[in-house]
């Protein structure tokens, strides 16, 4: 059971950095936010909004997709972030009803690392199973989602979902609980009503809030749906019930000022598969051996890669290697490995799944991958892929890689925040990065420094820079020596 207090620490030390899918492959394991005690925040929560309009801008950051699209993500400032997290948690009550939502599958539930949001798609298993008890007795299949869901979601939307359209709009008290989770949302992202971070879990329990009396209404005339997130999955006895069923769910969104993709919209017979035919086809493609041989692995990968030239929109390659990582023979490591290399250069979404290997096996980061990781790192700089950077210069810092010069200039001439924070773990002592840290820091830009509030606080903490803000935040955090890395 999700109580206010655990969903307080979740969403502080565990959901606070994008950290939602299985394995945490968002971010490298380096970053982490569980310094951030209940002392700490506590303090930084009774320090005054000291700003005008009481708002922030937050770290974007991107991170790559299967086809190479990025998706944006964010890291909203402390202050904002830890003053929403109060709000929501001190109201848990008023609102815990989500975390039983039914027709939810990714919902507020108490994980065993601590978490309280977990966004990867459901397994195999419990897809097949909410398909087929959904589906019996059903013609039709519906599946859509809402377009561009978490920059749509207006703020001001939050109060009606939670206590009722009319009575939102009519108790405007900006003190009242409902409005101060509005204002709290919207301090994060520079006072808009528009949009809310993609990353951290607050997102999710908004989102939750709006989409659970969504699904209340939709049940009353179609029981047999499920959503994912902000995709839905509805099964009807008629083709004219499918369609009701898209026309009602278009107009309870439209009460909230969000919209259906329609070009993610179908209605489609039954029967259907239970799963993409790509991931049918890999499967029985899968090495049956217990412990999994060079040949076997480099024969499955080989085709998981032609499959993928067939099937542009899956992952195709992505789920193939974390289909046999963890099962390979010693002596299948080394050529997989390569393999991987080899594809990262053209599908970097694999570069996270190498650590799989190297932390059981470190002596595999041989000299000659070293300087791939470096050739890599100057391949995804150039593209802006800002999760791949991070992770290669996680490896950097593992395993000692020594950079050149060109590469620590185009990583600090970058945009990313992260990766030039990571560099400054690396090279405390780089006269150009130190600049950079300083021009941020003496700009009058005050989301500038926003946009790079972690690396302005790590330079502080360095004593690189005096800390540009005055709002007391950065001073508790270096005081009680918190570290947003691990060492």
């Amino acid at each position: 059971m999700v109580t206010s207090d655990f969903l307080k620490t979740a969403l502080v030390k565990h959901n606070y950095f994008p950290s939602q899918k299985e394995n945490s492959e968002e971010l490298p394991p380096i970053f982490k936010t569980t310094d951030l005690d209940d002392v700490i925040v506590r303090d930084i929560i009774a320090l005054p909004f000291n700003r005008a309009g009481m708002c922030y801008d937050q770290i974007d950051y991107r991170a790559t997709r299967f086809n190479n699209v990025s998706r944006p993500m964010s890291i909203p400032h402390p202050k904002p972030y830890l003053n929403l997290v109060d709000q929501l948690s001190s109201h848990w009550n008023e609102y815990n009803f989500i975390s039983t939502n039914e027709k939810s599958v990714v919902r507020p539930r108490r994980h065993d690392d601590g978490r309280v949001i977990i966004m990867d798609y459901e397994s195999n298993y419990q897809r097949t199973r909410n398909q087929l008890s959904g589906s019996f007795g059903t013609k039709y299949i519906v599946r859509t989602d809402i377009k561009n869901f978490y920059p749509s979601i207006y703020s001001h939307s939050v109060p009606w979902a939670l206590v009722g359209v009319e009575r939102a709009k009519r108790e405007r008290n900006p003190n009242l609980w409902f409005n101060q989770i509005d204002q709290k949302i919207r301090s994060v992202k520079r006072g808009e009503t528009n949009g809310v971070p993609i990353g951290p879990a607050t997102s999710n329990i908004v989102s939750e809030i709006l989409l659970h009396t969504i699904d209340e209404k939709l049940s009353e005339d179609y029981p047999h749906h499920i959503r994912y997130i902000d995709d839905y999955t509805s099964f009807h006895e008629t083709r004219e019930k499918a369609e009701n069923f898209v026309i009602d769910l278009e107009k309870y969104l439209a009460e909230y000022k969000l919209i259906l993709s329609i070009n993610k919209t179908s209605i489609v017979e039954q029967p259907v598969s239970l799963s993409d035919d790509w991931v049918s086809d890999l499967t029985t493609r899968m090495p049956n051996e217990e412990i999994i041989k060079s040949a076997s692995a480099i024969r499955f990968l080989d085709y998981a890669n032609q499959l993928r030239q067939k099937h542009p929109d899956g992952s195709v390659l992505k789920y193939a290697v974390k289909s046999i990582i963890n099962k390979l023979d010693v002596k299948a490591e080394s050529p997989v490995l390569d393999y991987i290399f080899n594809t990262a250069i053209k599908f970097p979404i694999v570069i996270p799944i190498m650590e799989k290997i190297f932390n059981v096996r470190p002596s595999r980061m041989t000299p000659t991958r070293k300087a791939k990781i470096k050739v890599l790192l100057e391949e995804h700089i150039k593209y802006n892929r800002h999760d791949m950077v991070c992770w290669l210069l996680f490896y950097v810092l593992k395993y000692k890689i020594r950079l050149n010069q060109d590469i620590r200039k185009a990583i600090i001439e970058s945009e990313d925040c992260l990766s030039k924070y990571l560099l400054l773990l690396k090279y405390n002592d780089d006269q150009l990065l130190i600049s950079e840290i300083k021009r941020i820091a003496n700009s009058n830009d005050k989301y500038l420094w926003d946009i790079n509030w972690l690396l302005v606080y790590e330079g502080f903490r360095r004593d690189i820079i005096e800390n540009p803000y005055e709002d007391g935040v950065f001073e508790i955090l270096k005081a009680a020596d918190v570290k947003f890395h691990y060492e």
